[in-house]
């Protein structure tokens, strides 16, 4: 199945990119992914479990079975005041 990934500020630095397509096998989960991506991307291993993840414009807080054509945003911590 294709998902399609939105990477965003420090790991869109990370990556190298801010936009990507993924094929995963039918179903994996949003945790397969950032395992994927992790792979392809080691530099993304210090914030597994600290980034949020969307799926399809709404937050995550657990693995979620993906399906075909998903889009998924990665999105780093943020701090401010």
């Amino acid at each position: 199945m294709l998902i399609k990934i939105k990477v965003f500020a420090s790991l869109r630095d990370i990556t190298g990119i801010g936009n990507l397509e993924l094929n995963l096998p039918e179903g994996s989960s949003t945790e397969n992914l950032v395992d994927e991506l992790i792979r392809k991307f080691p530099g993304l291993l210090p914030f597994k479990g600290v980034f949020r993840i969307a799926v399809n414009q709404e937050y995550t807080a657990e693995t979620l079975l993906l399906h075909d054509r998903d889009e998924v945003a990665l999105i780093p911590p943020t701090s401010g005041g």
